[in-house]
C-alpha cells in the first residue's frame, strides 16, 4: 500500500551527506527539495563529530518537514547471493533461508544484517535472492544519525532504491529485464523477473569509465549476465539493457550496444519526476550520474512505493515508516479511520482461515516428526561414509578462512568443498584483488592454520586491473607418514 505523505531519506557518500524529501501517493514521487552538506575534519577522531554536524545542518535547512526518514545505504558494502531452496511456501522458505545461505559465506553470518527476496518457484524448489549488509557499516551511520537527533524508520540499498524509482509508473513486460544504474563512483547491474528483483551486482566502475571505455564496462556486464543465466532455471532471455544516470549520445549508445551485442537505451530519471528538473537546474548542488535518484528512490520506497529491503526484521521497512506516518494520515482525512476499520474487519473475518493454517502446520510438524523417528530407527546404515565425521566443522573452516583472507585485501568469489577421498583438494578458494602482493600475504596467513594444509602451487592470472587467484587446501589427515597426499 502506497501511503500519501512527506517522506525523507538520507544518504552518506564519502564525507558528503545528502537529504531528499518527497511527496508520495501517486505513481511516481514528487521531489519537494534536496539538501547537501560536506563534512570536513583534520584529525581522524574528529570525523564522526564532523559528520554529525553535516547531518544536522542538512536537515535543519529543510523547508518541508518529513514525517519519517529512511537511510539509503551503499550497495558497495553489501553481499548478494542467489540460492535455491528445495522447498516451497513463503514461511517455510524464509525459515530455512539463513541456514541455506550460511555455506555460501566466507565469514560469520552474524556479521551481516540480512533480507531475503523470493524470486520464483521452479520444479518444486524456490529461487531466493539473499542480500546482506555489514553490521559495522550500518551501525556507524545509525550512530551518526542518532547523535544528530535523527531516527530512521527503515534502511534500503541504493541499487534497490534506484530500481524501484525506475519501475515507478512503468508497465513492465513479463520475463527478464536488465538495468544498469550508473553512479559517480560505481555501477549497479540489476536483473528483474516479472518486475521482481532477481539479482544485482555492484561494480566499481563510474559513468566516466562507461564513456571512456565502453568495452571494459560491457565485459563486466556480459560476465555478470552470463553467470546469472547459467544458474537461472525459470527460462527467458535478456534482450536489451537500459542505462540510467546518463543521457548517452547516439554514438555512445551504439558503442556500448556493439560491445554488448544488445540494444541499449539510456536516460536520466530525475528529469522525468515532478520537481526533479528544478534540482538538476541548481548549479550549487552536487550533480552527477544518479546523484539524487538513490535517496529519492529510498524515500519513495519508504512509503510503500518502488522496491525496498528490510534489514530490521520482516515487514519493518514499510511498517516502521507507516507507524510514523499514521498520525499524519488520521488527521489529514477521515478516510484513514475508515481504512483502519476495514482492515480490522478483514482480520476478524480471516480468523477462521488462520486457524485452518495452524492446523495444517501442525499436521506438517507431526509428519516431519514421524519421519525423524523412522530415520532414527534405521540408524546410519553401512553405506554412510564415516570419514565425514573426522573433518573439523565446516563453520570453523569458513570462519578461519574469512579471518585470514579479509575483504580489505581480497574479494572471495567462490569456495567449493570436495568429499573425503577427492584428489583435487578439500576446499578450493577463488578470488581477486587489485594488488598482486595481497595474494602472497593472505596465503601466508592461510598456511598458519591448524585446520588444513595449503597447497603451495597458487594459480594467479591478471585480468585488467585485477589479479585473480585460486588456492587449494587439503585435509591434514590426508597426509601419509612421508608427508605425501
Amino acid at each position: 500500500m502506497l501511503l500519501r505523505a512527506k517522506i525523507g531519506a538520507i544518504e552518506f557518500v564519502g564525507n558528503e551527506v545528502r537529504v531528499a524529501v518527497v511527496k508520495t501517493g501517486g505513481k511516481t514521487p514528487t521531489v519537494l527539495e534536496v539538501q547537501s552538506r560536506t563534512a570536513t575534519w583534520v584529525e581522524e577522531e574528529d570525523r564522526i563529530p564532523a559528520m554529525v554536524l553535516a547531518v544536522g545542518e542538512a536537515v535543519d535547512a529543510l523547508k518541508h518537514s518529513p514525517v519519517s526518514f529512511v537511510l539509503c545505504a551503499s550497495g558497495m558494502h553489501s553481499i548478494v547471493r542467489a540460492i535455491t531452496i528445495p522447498i516451497r511456501g513463503r514461511k517455510r522458505v524464509l525459515a530455512a533461508a539463513t541456514f541455506e545461505l550460511e555455506p555460501h559465506l566466507a565469514f560469520p553470518i552474524d556479521e551481516l544484517l540480512l533480507d531475503f527476496n523470493i524470486v520464483t518457484e521452479v520444479d518444486g524448489e524456490t529461487e531466493l535472492l539473499a542480500v546482506g549488509v555489514r553490521r559495522s557499516h550500518l551501525d556507524e551511520h545509525r550512530a551518526i544519525l542518532e547523535e544528530a537527533g535523527i531516527e530512521v524508520e527503515a534502511v534500503n540499498l541504493d541499487a534497490v532504491a534506484l530500481t524501484g524509482l525506475w519501475k515507478a509508473g512503468r508497465k513492465l513486460p513479463k520475463g527478464l529485464k536488465a538495468v544498469l544504474h550508473v553512479r559517480e563512483q560505481s555501477c549497479s547491474l540489476v536483473v528483474l523477473f516479472n518486475g521482481n528483483l532477481a539479482y544485482f551486482r555492484n561494480v566499481p566502475l563510474s559513468g566516466d569509465a562507461l564513456i571512456e571505455s565502453p568495452v571494459r564496462v560491457a565485459r563486466e556486464v556480459q560476465n555478470t549476465l552470463r553467470a546469472f543465466l547459467a544458474k537461472w532455471r525459470a527460462g527467458g532471455e535478456i534482450s536489451e539493457l537500459e542505462v540510467t544516470g546518463l543521457d548517452l549520445s547516439p554514438g555512445e549508445q551504439d558503442a556500448l550496444s556493439t560491445a554488448l551485442r544488445l540494444p541499449v537505451s539510456s536516460g536520466v530519471m530525475l528529469g522525468d519526476l515532478k520537481g526533479g528538473g528544478a534540482v538538476l537546474a541548481q548549479e550549487e548542488l552536487p550533480q552527477g550520474s544518479n546523484c539524487w535518484e538513490g535517496v529519492v528512490g529510498a524515500a519513495f520506497a519508504g512509503a510503500g512505493g518502488g522496491l525496498a529491503l528490510d534489514f530490521d526484521g520482516v515487514g519493518a521497512t514499510q511498517s516502521g515508516v507507516a507507524r510514523a506516518v499514521a498520525p499524519h494520515l488520521v488527521y489529514a482525512s477521515g478516510l484513514a479511520l475508515l481504512a483502519l476499520l476495514l482492515w480490522g474487519a478483514y482480520y476478524y473475518i480471516g480468523t477462521d482461515y488462520y486457524k485452518g493454517q495452524v492446523t495444517l502446520l501442525q499436521q506438517d510438524i507431526d509428519a516431519i516428526s514421524a519421519e525423524i523417528e523412522a530415520l532414527e530407527g534405521q540408524g546410519l546404515g553401512p553405506d554412510v561414509n564415516a570419514d565425514f565425521f573426522t573433518d573439523p566443522p565446516m563453520l570453523d573452516i569458513l570462519e578461519d578462512i574469512g579471518k585470514r583472507m579479509p575483504d580489505s585485501k581480497v574479494l572471495l568469489t567462490r569456495l567449493s568443498v570436495s568429499p573425503p577421498g577427492a584428489k583435487s583438494g578439500w576446499v578450493t578458494i577463488s578470488g581477486s584483488t587489485t594488488e598482486a602482493a595481497n595474494v602472497g600475504q593472505v596465503v601466508d596467513e592461510l598456511s598458519k592454520s591448524t585446520l588444513f594444509r595449503v597447497d603451495p602451487n597458487i594459480r594467479q592470472e591478471a585480468e585488467g586491473n585485477r589479479v585473480t587467484f585460486t588456492v587449494r587446501v587439503f585435509r591434514i589427515v590426508e597426509e601419509g607418514d612421508d608427508g605425501s597426499e
